[in-house]
């Protein structure tokens, strides 16, 4: 019912927020519910409610019972914390929360690197390029992200790059 009365108020009375709020409603008795989520998220953007839009995106991943979803879901999260928002906090959490759920899911992971690299933290930047040289195994692809891991570690002290570059010239063909 909660679902149908936020489509009327959305199709009908160009309420989108009050059909946002609906939406959530029907969302908290059925959590997994895709139709109420897409409406919700499409209602509150229209209402230019970004910052709901990410919490309600949050609250259905953490409420999800798929760990593929949940990544989906918080990605987009991140994607709005950041464009919309200029949350880069909220952002990075997010994102973080992808990783742990799926390691190598990329996309986060260059986000997440874009993102760390904005604030500075370089210790991040260089762990992540670590991750995506692991993630694609041997070849040229291997071998630029070892070289960008190597052209941060000027940012850090105690990493050498040298170390990086030997690395690289061990894994060429």
């Amino acid at each position: 019912r909660l679902y149908r009365a936020g489509t009327v108020c959305e199709t009908h009375l160009d309420d989108p927020s009050r059909a946002a709020e609906l939406f959530q409603q029907a969302l908290q008795h059925a959590p997994d519910h895709h139709g109420a989520l897409e409406a919700a998220t499409r209602a509150l953007a229209t209402a230019d409610r970004w910052g709901d839009v990410a919490q309600t995106l949050r609250a259905a991943a953490a409420n999800t019972r798929s760990a593929d979803s949940a990544v989906q879901h918080l990605y987009r999260a991140a994607r709005i914390l950041d464009d919309r928002c200029e949350d880069t906090d909220g952002a990075i959490g997010c994102l973080q929360r992808c990783l742990d759920l799926q390691p190598n899911f990329l996309p986060a992971v260059d986000l997440l690197r874009e993102l760390s690299a904005r604030k500075g933290n370089w210790q991040s930047v260089y762990d992540l390029r670590r991750l995506q040289a692991g993630a694609v195994g041997h070849g040229r692809e291997r071998q630029w992200h070892l070289l960008d891991a190597a052209e941060v570690t000027g940012h850090l002290e105690g990493l050498d790059p040298e170390a990086v570059a030997l690395e690289i010239l061990d894994s060429a063909p």
